[in-house]
C-alpha cells in the first residue's frame, strides 16, 4: 500500500471474515502465558485485537502491509462475538497529511456482524516509511506523570502474537532487520495486544461496562521487545482511566479509557 494510493474520502469494503475458534483458543493462551498474575482470563468471546479489522481488510486489496509504523491509535469496542461468526469491515481514509519526507494517513475502520450490529471502531494512524530517508528513531526516557487513584499494578511480558518470518514479511517492522535499519534494536510486536491488556484490565474495574462501549486511546507508543517485563498501572480520575505501561521505572505505553455512555 502506498501513500500516493490513498486520498481523504476513500472508503473500502465492506470485506467479510472470521475467527476460527482454534486461533482464539491461541490468542487467549498466549494472553495468560504473557499476564503475570494468578488471575487466569478465559472467554468464549473474542477479545478486541481479533475483532478489529484493519489489516484484514487492506491487505486483501494492497498484499502485505510493509514499510508503515502505527504512531497513535484510538478504538471504541462496542460489542464482542463468538469465534467462526462472520463479520464485516469497511474503512475510510480521515486524514493524510504530507510534510517533506513525512506522509501520514489516518484510517477508520468498523467491525459489524450480519446484522450489521457495530462491534469496533478504530481510527488508526500511521506513518509511512517508503522512501524516508535518513530517519532514525531516538529513544528516550520519559517519567510517568500519573494522576488520580491507582487501580491496578499488573505485570505482563510483551509478546508476538504471530510469526514475522522474514523472508515472507520485507521490510516490515516486526521483522529485527528492518527494524534496526530504523534505529529500533529489534523487530516491534503487534501494537494491537495492548488493547486486549487494557480492555480485560479495565472489564472488573469500570462499573458499567457491560452497558455502555469503551473508548480506549493510545496516546504514546515508544518501543518495547519481544520478552520485555513491563509494568501496567491504571489510574482512575473521576470516570477516565490512564494506563502507562513502564518499563524501569519510565513510561513506554500511554492510553486513556473512558465509557461511551448510550446515548453517544
Amino acid at each position: 500500500m502506498s501513500f500516493d494510493a490513498l486520498q481523504v474520502g476513500q472508503k473500502f469494503g465492506p470485506h467479510p471474515f472470521s475467527v476460527k475458534k482454534l486461533s482464539h483458543k491461541k490468542s487467549l493462551e498466549l494472553l495468560n502465558q504473557n499476564t503475570l498474575s494468578k488471575e487466569h482470563i478465559n472467554t468464549p468471546y473474542l477479545l478486541p485485537s481479533e475483532i478489529w479489522g484493519h489489516a484484514r481488510l487492506f491487505s486483501s486489496l494492497f498484499g502485505k502491509l510493509n514499510e508503515m509504523l502505527i504512531t497513535t491509535s484510538q478504538w471504541e469496542i462496542h460489542s464482542s462475538i463468538l469465534p467462526e461468526e462472520t463479520l464485516y469491515v469497511t474503512g475510510t481514509i480521515t486524514n493524510r497529511e504530507e510534510n517533506g519526507e513525512k506522509k501520514v494517513v489516518t484510517f477508520e475502520t468498523e467491525t459489524r456482524d450480519k446484522n450489521k450490529r457495530l462491534l469496533l471502531r478504530a481510527k488508526d494512524t500511521l506513518l509511512f516509511l517508503q522512501n524516508i530517508t535518513g530517519w532514525k528513531f531516538k529513544d528516550k526516557k520519559i517519567q510517568p506523570t500519573p494522576e488520580g487513584q491507582l487501580c491496578l499494578n499488573l505485570p505482563v511480558k510483551v509478546y508476538f502474537r504471530h510469526e514475522w518470518d522474514p523472508s515472507v514479511w520485507k521490510n516490515n517492522i516486526h521483522t529485527d532487520k528492518y527494524a534496526q535499519t530504523l534505529g529500533y534494536k529489534r523487530g516491534l510486536p503487534e501494537f494491537t495486544v495492548f488493547f486486549d491488556w487494557i480492555y480485560v484490565a479495565l472489564k472488573p474495574l469500570v462499573p458499567d461496562l457491560n452497558k455502555n462501549s469503551l473508548r480506549i486511546t493510545l496516546q504514546k507508543i515508544l518501543p518495547v521487545y519481544e520478552d520485555d517485563r513491563i509494568n501496567m498501572q491504571i489510574y482512575r480520575n473521576n470516570n477516565e482511566y490512564s494506563i502507562h505501561f513502564l518499563k524501569d521505572r519510565y513510561e513506554r505505553i500511554l492510553a486513556q479509557a473512558s465509557l461511551i455512555l448510550a446515548r453517544e
